[in-house]
């Protein structure tokens, strides 16, 4: 049989969330003889960023190529909606074809994220009703439009987002906060399977060489400074400007000894300038995007996770497989994976100052870090890739292991 994947950004070139997940299960899947893996997935000019070599029972199934154009002068916005959505369309239609020539009877299609996946999906699902659909919900992005302050995007965002998920025949929610947001919100009952670790490579990380920028971290660890760091994507919703806050109301006590890193790709301009304005600068350590995390890992002394959405946390899981003591948000988000006091420091969430406190409490007591970050340690192993890959095997194949109820 075939499990296919469906998703709407280029794999491999693409990193995030979801392709981190995607490219953990296929590692563990592919070891599974009668199990072939087929993505599905648009073409793309950029280097992959996974390395799809090792892999045996694995095959790429390209749709459109990402359009890459720019031009001269800046399209007026509804110009630009014209062409997004033509692109959008084109690749649905693309998406639709490329399930139809690939699913055969008894395989499986797992599409990830409901918009815009779920629409070439659905179509699948009208034309072969006995096809098997599995969605992956990363997430309550309703919720969060309505946090943004749209709420009659939200409005209809949810009402797509249900309307789609009739035509799936399981849901599986990246977190107990995405299953309770499909459930009150949608009235849609999902299975439960988290994000993962490769916990080995995090507990026990392999020396790298030839790194610039962690050779500059090392460097200035050896001259006393500490690093407070957290790993995410340079965006708003990921709480980069609430570490920069933080930073700015402990820059009397640390400005000489403690720098805040940032590990994720982006364009860190625009927090640069928030940070001089707030006379932080000097503070700051941005690292890039870095496919070695779990070596920069073992150079932090705290870690932060207050990156908004939802789902278990990716970055998280992996700083507690490192031995880390993390501050985090105290809601679902990290609540369901962290607990206060015990596996890591949960403060008031959107508070800058109260993340601030929870650094500084951490950098002052570095037993208490020691101690939260072994227990979370030992919690993360049961979040090992292995564990993950196998209890969304069982939801692909028809069984169910913990439901949203």
């Amino acid at each position: 049989m075939k499990i296919i994947f469906l998703t709407a950004n280029p794999f491999p070139s693409y990193s995030g969330g979801i392709e981190n997940w995607l490219y953990n299960i296929i590692r563990v899947l592919d070891s599974v003889d009668d199990i072939q893996l087929v993505i599905i997935s648009p073409e793309s000019d950029e280097k992959p960023f996974y390395d799809l070599s090792p892999f045996t029972h694995l095959s790429l199934v390209r749709t459109q190529r990402k359009s890459t154009t720019k031009y001269s002068v800046k399209l007026p916005r509804p110009l630009r909606l014209v062409a997004s959505n033509m692109q959008s369309i084109k690749w649905i239609t693309q998406s639709y074809k490329a399930l139809c020539a690939t699913a055969k009877k008894g395989d499986v299609v797992v599409v990830l994220h409901p918009i815009p996946g779920m629409l070439p999906a659905a179509g699948l699902k009208l034309t072969r009703r006995t096809q098997r659909v599995l969605c992956s919900v990363r997430g309550r992005i309703g919720l969060d439009l309505e946090a943004m302050g749209h709420p009659l995007v939200a409005r209809i965002y949810k009402s797509i987002e249900k309307f789609l998920l009739r035509y799936s025949d399981a849901v599986h929610s990246n977190g107990r906060d995405t299953a309770d947001y499909l459930l009150n919100e949608l009235g849609v009952e999902s299975t439960v399977v988290s994000n993962g670790v490769n916990y080995n490579q995090f507990a026990h990380p392999q020396p790298i060489f030839g790194n610039n920028t962690l050779c500059d971290i090392e460097k200035q660890r050896l001259s006393g400074i500490r690093f407070v760091a957290t790993v995410a994507t340079l965006r708003d919703v990921k709480g980069i400007r609430y570490i920069i806050e933080a930073a700015a109301v402990l820059k009397e006590k640390y400005a000489n000894s403690v720098r805040f890193a940032f590990i994720g790709k982006g364009d860190p301009t625009a927090y640069k300038e928030y940070a001089h304005s707030l006379g932080v600068e000097d503070m700051m350590f941005f690292a890039g995007e870095q496919k070695e995390v779990s070596a920069f890992l073992q150079q932090i002394d705290v870690c932060v996770a207050v990156s908004g959405g939802g789902g278990v946390s990716n970055a998280a899981i992996e700083m507690m497989a490192a031995g880390k003591a993390i501050v985090a948000w105290n809601n679902m988000t990290y609540s369901q994976l962290l607990e206060h006091d015990q596996t890591g420091c949960l403060v008031d969430e959107w508070n800058s100052q109260s993340l601030a406190a929870g650094i500084e409490t951490l950098l002052d007591d570095p037993c208490r870090a020691g101690r939260l970050g072994k227990n979370a340690q030992t919690k993360a192993a049961d979040y090992d890739w292995s564990k993950i890959a196998s209890a969304f095997l069982e939801i692909a194949l028809g069984g169910c292991k913990e439901n949203s109820k």
